[in-house]
């Protein structure tokens, strides 16, 4: 009896110790939708606001900033690849600190910086595609990985079906197919 239980204790810690270290490239990867509204803080665990949206860029497929909102009304600009997550992964981290985000005057929500061909991930959500087989879908989410600030596919909900066999996860280039509302 008492050999079985030893047992018992040895197989969590054996399987722990052979699990894989975690892969900072897929540590990152993540679904745009996932993304907006998460928790930011500082690397000290300082709460800095939450993500207001992912600005991509569709032709290169790529990340050039993410916006953080700062006490409800300010918004303020990062690079993707400045943000990491916490070791549990409920609250991305920035290097910032909210003094100086305090002190910074940022942008107005109705003044948004960023011009064509530059698109908020939250305006992509739902937008119509047709695919180069002549099917048409639309976009559910924008899987993005913040560490190389890339895009790494798009989510189709096809003919506007909403089951998980329905959808089809693209590489990013489909982000230049014609999109339209």
């Amino acid at each position: 009896m008492r050999l079985v239980l030893i047992v018992a204790f040895l197989i969590p810690w054996t399987l722990q110790a052979a699990a894989p270290a975690k892969d900072k490239a897929t540590w990152l990867d993540m679904r745009a939708s996932e993304l907006i509204g998460k928790k930011v803080a500082s690397p000290e665990g300082k709460a800095l606001g939450e993500v207001e949206d992912l600005i991509i860029d569709p032709k290169g497929a790529h990340i050039p900033h993410v916006v953080l909102s700062f006490e409800g009304d300010k918004l303020f600009v990062f690079p993707a690849n400045a943000f990491t997550r916490d070791e549990y992964r409920d609250r991305i981290v920035v290097k910032a600190e909210p003094r100086q985000l305090e002190q910074s005057a940022g942008f107005e929500r109705a003044n948004w910086p960023f011009q064509p061909p530059l698109q908020r991930a939250s305006e992509l959500r739902g937008k119509n595609v047709e695919l180069k087989d002549g099917r048409r879908g639309e976009i559910e989410d924008v899987m993005v990985n913040l560490g190389s600030g890339k895009v790494t596919g798009v989510v189709v909900a096809q003919d506007g079906r909403k089951g998980p066999e329905d959808k089809l996860t693209l590489p990013p280039q489909s982000l230049l197919l014609g999109t339209s509302q």
